[in-house]
């Protein structure tokens, strides 16, 4: 797999070790034509991305279907777009890989405006939300 990474991702030391320890704990991360069928899906929808940061965060991405990854890309766009402003949602499946695999975008965000008005009544949530997501900061902790 170390020569698999370096090959096909250009990956560097740390990021092939930590996906050989991502294989070793998910066997279907261990197949070189999934993965990398895989990662040509991911690649064929958003150009720039680091397909070993979505796999080492998520390795089920590797099971990601290219109709409902497109679906969902369009559908963060969407909550991402303003008439002014439209921000590329590339980092942010980067860095939250499981976006792909959320069936509802807007019932996702409202899960997490309630969340986040859950922990802090005072705040508004739906404002911090808004502004996370189109700054692509949303915290882990409302992704859940």
């Amino acid at each position: 797999m170390v020569t698999f990474w370096r090959e096909y991702a250009s990956a560097k030391d740390r990021t092939v070790r930590s996906l050989v320890e991502v294989a070793e704990k998910h066997p279907h991360m261990r197949d070189p034509v999934t993965i990398a069928t895989a990662g040509d899906r991911l690649r064929r929808l958003l150009p720039d991305i680091d397909v070993c940061a979505v796999f080492e965060r998520d390795p089920d991405a590797v099971r990601l279907e290219l109709a409902a990854a497109s679906k969902r890309v369009l559908e963060l766009q969407d909550v991402l777009c303003s008439s002014d402003m439209c921000r590329d949602v590339t980092g942010l499946v980067e860095r939250h890989p499981t976006l792909l695999l959320v069936d509802d975008i807007h019932a996702h965000i409202e899960r997490a405006v309630a969340k986040l008005a859950s922990l802090e009544p005072r705040c508004n949530a739906r404002a911090v939300v808004a502004v996370s997501y189109t700054h692509l900061t949303l915290p882990t902790i409302l992704l859940v």
